[in-house]
């Protein structure tokens, strides 16, 4: 005998009734693993990272370079507390891997660069540039210390902390108050272009070296704009405070320019500044812009013409600090001249 079940199969499921078929009464599953928000440095040694959910980490996965120990602890608030056993070298460039799950059992994981911070930096001052340099005369930038200490992990940027070119990175190295530094931004490839990291300080016989005066040398050629440029010196590349700024321009301000007289190279870089708390940004600032008006000109600088501080190096955080010296009065490795170029 024959038997359909299709007739049951139809009974049972009118008979269910109540909500469609469609329409699940069971919660969504959660498929979105966890996301970084965002991390930040407690000294040398401990990181709080965030992230957008409670989330547990897989201890023994979590590695660094250089290779050291980690302890992880938190999560249930979505933040996790990373010490580093032992702590990272102040000023030193490291790298965090690290393994994490939500509640639901959905993983994700990170890679990211640090830098840890170093609490014995000096107080350094941008004192003189000369960015409009020649074969013979190349681009420097003078520093001059206000007070002494480490200078691991400073970093002169050429440009802006988020819209940047080339970037120095500082050695360990002590230096003391009343110094002179000086960054060769042009080096050639010569043997005697030796970074003077230590006590010796004739040690570079690279083009423009200065006897007695601590002579850097970077890697990478690191062209100023002869121009329209703004050199930020912070105490860390990523995550770091503003120590000295510095903005120069030969462009004036035009009404009904969309980039407000600067040049449009410049001008995502004065859109990041301008938007910042003034802690941050370094420089004066009337309205809402920071004008072309409101940098230093440079429109008289040449290799034997540079732009300088005066012989005080007072910093008010405006192009009223800076001056263009006459012609061959460029003093890196020396106190400022006060004279000013007249055309």
């Amino acid at each position: 005998m024959k038997i359909s079940i299709f007739p049951l199969m139809l009974f049972v499921l009118m008979s269910c009734g109540g909500t469609p078929m469609a329409e699940s009464v069971l919660p969504p599953r959660d498929k979105t693993p966890p996301v970084l928000l965002d991390y930040s440095l407690e000294g040398p040694g401990e990181m709080v990272v965030t992230f957008d959910e409670p989330v547990l980490a897989e201890g023994e996965s979590a590695q660094r370079e250089p290779e050291g120990g980690i302890e992880i602890t938190g999560g249930d608030d979505g933040t996790l507390n990373i010490a580093f056993l032992p702590p990272c070298l102040p000023g030193s460039r490291n790298t965090l891997h690290l393994d994490v799950c939500d509640e639901k059992g959905n993983t994700n994981w990170f890679l990211f660069e640090f830098y840890a911070p170093n609490e014995s930096q000096p107080d350094i001052l941008i004192n003189e540039i000369s960015p409009n340099g020649s074969s013979s005369r190349p681009d420097m930038v003078e520093f001059f210390v206000r007070s002494g200490g480490n200078c691991a992990g400073m970093a002169l940027l050429l440009g802006t902390e988020s819209h940047r070119g080339g970037m120095y990175l500082f050695p360990d190295m002590d230096v003391e108050t009343g110094e002179y530094i000086i960054l060769h931004c042009r080096p050639r490839g010569d043997e005697g272009e030796i970074s003077e990291t230590g006590d010796d300080l004739n040690l570079s016989s690279g083009l423009r070296s200065e006897s007695d005066i601590r002579d850097l040398w970077p890697a990478e050629d690191m062209n100023l704009s002869g121009t329209n440029g703004i050199l930020s010196l912070v105490t860390l590349p990523v995550k770091g405070e503003i120590m000295d700024r510095v903005i120069y321009t030969n462009r004036a301000g035009k009404d009904k320019d969309k980039y407000e007289g600067w040049t449009s190279t410049l001008w995502p870089q004065i859109e990041e500044l301008s938007a910042m708390e003034e802690a941050r940004r370094g420089w004066y600032m009337e309205g809402a812009v920071i004008t072309p008006e409101e940098g230093i000109p440079s429109g008289q600088t040449s290799s034997t013409r540079s732009l300088c501080r005066s012989s005080l190096s007072d910093d008010k955080d405006s192009r009223d600090d800076w001056h263009t010296v006459p012609t061959g009065n460029s003093s890196f490795g020396r106190p400022n001249t006060d004279e000013v170029y007249e055309p």
